[in-house]
């Protein structure tokens, strides 16, 4: 009997998995969201400390994001090692880009940033739009990876604008 249940728990733990994994991905879009309103305040020289912080507080989240990551076990997914290092790849780029940008707030404000905008174009604005090249191809690697594997368990698939 305990081989009947054992075998009957198999086809549950690559759902449990993917299940796993989708709560990972719908926290990094509430980061998204946070970073599309601190860089849009940055671009009108609007509340640039607060801004620069949140941009902080994003990174470290990201970072966090990457540990749990880490430690999540998708062994019974496909392609399983790839769709770990497309995502722990993005996620990193993003944290780079979000501390990029969060130096752009500091050199838009030293610069003197007209209220209203726009900010100056800095090289850290230059890094920033560099690292976030790099994320959306992994990000882009990675749903290519993932739709599949959340439309066989009825999970929502995912745009890399969405990661």
């Amino acid at each position: 009997m305990a081989r009947i249940e054992g075998s009957s728990a198999i086809p549950h733990q690559p759902r449990q998995q993917a299940t796993t994994l989708d709560e990972l991905l719908d926290r990094s879009a509430l980061q998204r969201e946070r970073v599309a309103t601190a860089t849009g305040q940055i671009d009108r020289c609007e509340s640039l400390a607060g801004a620069r912080q949140n941009l902080l507080d994003v990174a470290a989240d990201r970072e966090d994001l990457v540990d749990e990551l880490n430690q999540t076990d998708l062994s019974d997914l496909p392609n399983n090692e790839t769709l770990r290092v497309d995502l722990e790849d993005a996620w990193d780029a993003s944290a780079n880009s979000d501390r990029n940008y969060a130096d752009w707030a500091r050199e838009a404000q030293d610069e003197g940033c007209p209220r209203g905008g726009p900010a100056p174009r800095t090289e850290a604005h230059r890094a920033a739009q560099s690292t976030d090249e790099l994320a959306t191809e992994s990000k882009e690697a990675f749903v290519e990876l993932w739709n599949p594997i959340a439309s066989s368990y009825g999970l929502a698939e995912r745009s890399d604008r969405e990661i």
